[in-house]
């Protein structure tokens, strides 16, 4: 079975992260699928965890929201600084050679190589330059259209479809 790491961030796309979560969760068993809300018990060192789910995953998808590149705090853009969890888990998967999957949300852009720090611009071909796959926020809905999407190449995902689902 897959495991599947979930990187988003919280107040751009976490309803999104939700039922991307449940409904993978629903297809490859919720032991496969890693979203930190719920995965993380109290207690538990947040970044040994991210650490150990990434390394064992096999997929990372990448929910990016209208607010995701330019999200910030006091310090400046949160991506920009090396304890940002989204920018943390994004490099440590790309470092790993993690098949990563961005996922475009209430229509965001694919941010380019020159908009990324140089942890994620000096690997942004996998990023950038790979097929993203789009959804609209329309009532939490897809347009009308299902998730229709495969999670690419069958030696990583055992070639199974996610099946279409009425809501995204």
């Amino acid at each position: 079975m897959p495991k599947i790491f979930i990187s988003y961030r919280r107040g751009d796309s976490i309803a999104y992260a939700g039922r991307i979560h449940d409904h993978l969760s629903q297809h490859f068993g919720a032991d496969e699928v890693f979203m930190d809300i719920g995965g993380i018990a109290p207690g538990e060192d947040f970044v040994n965890v991210l650490d150990a789910r990434v390394a064992d995953s096999d997929v990372v998808i990448a929910l990016i929201g209208p607010g995701w590149l330019n999200a910030s705090d006091e310090r400046g853009r949160r991506i920009d600084q090396p304890d940002d969890f989204v920018r943390y888990e994004l490099a440590a998967a790309l470092e790993q050679g993690k098949r990563l999957i961005p996922v475009l949300v209430s229509g965001a852009r694919m941010p380019g190589a020159d908009q990324l720090p140089p942890a994620l611009a000096r690997r942004v071909s996998p990023m950038t330059s790979t097929h993203s796959s789009a959804r609209s926020s329309a009532g939490h809905r897809c347009s009308g259209n299902s998730w229709n999407w495969r999670l690419p190449s069958a030696g990583v995902v055992g070639g199974r479809q996610v099946p279409p689902a009425s809501r995204c």
